[in-house]
C-alpha cells in the first residue's frame, strides 16, 4: 500500500511540470504579439523597397519622375539622382533609379551626354544644372537596364514620341484652326489690312528657323513666342522638348 502512495505522489509532481511547460508556451506567444503590436506604427509608415533593379535586364520605355543633385549616402560623393517610372509593358509602373556621379571629368562628360540625349541645352555654368534637370521632368525615353553583381547601370538611349503630348498638340491645333476661321470671318471687310499683317508676320518668321528653335532653352523659347507673335501657349508644356516641338510645328 505504501508503494502505491509514493507512485501517486510522483504522478502528481509530473502533472505540475507539464502545466508549467504549457504556461511557458503561452507566455512566449503573448510576448511575440506584444512585440508585433509595438511595431505597428513603423509598419504603417514603411514602403516596399527592393535591392537591385526591380526589372530584368532589358530595354524599356520610361518617364523621368525626378532628377535632383544630392550627396551619396554611402560615399558622400555628389551625384544626380534620376528616378524613372517604366511606362509600358509587363513592368509598367515599376520604378528604377540612375545615379550619375559628378566627382571626375569623365563623370561630368557622361552626365552631359545624358543631357544631350534628352535634347536639353547643356548649361555653360554648372550652377544652372538644377534648372536644366527640372526641364527633364516628364520626358519619355528609352532606357537600357544592365545588372552586374549587386550593381545596376541604367543607360539613356533615345527620346520616344510621347502620345500624351501628341494628343495635346492635336487638340491645340484644332483650337487654333477654329480661332483662325473665326478671325477670317470677322476680317473679311478689312482684307487689305490683313494682307499687310500677313506680310509683316512672314517677314518676322523668316528670322526664326527650326534650327534656331532646336537650340533654345525654355526662357529663349518663351521670349521667341512673344517676340514673333506665335500662338503656342508655353504653360501647357512641361518640358523644353515638347515646347520646341510645338513651336517648330507652328513655323
Amino acid at each position: 500500500m505504501a508503494k502505491k502512495k509514493k507512485k501517486g505522489k510522483k504522478a502528481k509532481k509530473g502533472g505540475k511540470k507539464e502545466s508549467s511547460k504549457k504556461k511557458g508556451k503561452k507566455g512566449s506567444k503573448k510576448n511575440t504579439a506584444k512585440t508585433l503590436s509595438s511595431m505597428q506604427k513603423g509598419w504603417k509608415k514603411a514602403k516596399p523597397r527592393h535591392i537591385g533593379a526591380p526589372v530584368p535586364d532589358d530595354s524599356y520605355p520610361a518617364r523621368i519622375e525626378s532628377a535632383v543633385i544630392e550627396e551619396s549616402k554611402s560615399s558622400g560623393r555628389l551625384q544626380v539622382h534620376w528616378a524613372l517610372d517604366i511606362a509600358d509593358g509587363d513592368y509598367a509602373g515599376r520604378k528604377v533609379h540612375k545615379f550619375s556621379g559628378m566627382e571626375s571629368e569623365d563623370n561630368l562628360s557622361f552626365l552631359q551626354g545624358d543631357i544631350e540625349i534628352l535634347e536639353l541645352a547643356i548649361p555653360e555654368d554648372i550652377g544652372d544644372l538644377g534648372e536644366t534637370l527640372e526641364e527633364a521632368l516628364g520626358i519619355l525615353l528609352e532606357i537600357n537596364v544592365r545588372t552586374r553583381d549587386e550593381f545596376t547601370n541604367i543607360d539613356f538611349i533615345e527620346l520616344l514620341e510621347d502620345e500624351e503630348e501628341s494628343d495635346e498638340d492635336e487638340d491645340e491645333d484644332e483650337e487654333d484652326e477654329d480661332e483662325e476661321e473665326d478671325d477670317e470671318d470677322e476680317d473679311e471687310e478689312d482684307e487689305d489690312e490683313d494682307e499687310e499683317d500677313e506680310e509683316e508676320e512672314d517677314e518676322d518668321e523668316e528670322f526664326l528657323t527650326k534650327a534656331m528653335v532646336r537650340k533654345m532653352d525654355m526662357k529663349e523659347l518663351k521670349a521667341a513666342i512673344k517676340d514673333y507673335g506665335l500662338k503656342t501657349k508655353p504653360k501647357k508644356y512641361k518640358t523644353v522638348t515638347s515646347l520646341r516641338k510645338a513651336v517648330t510645328a507652328e513655323l
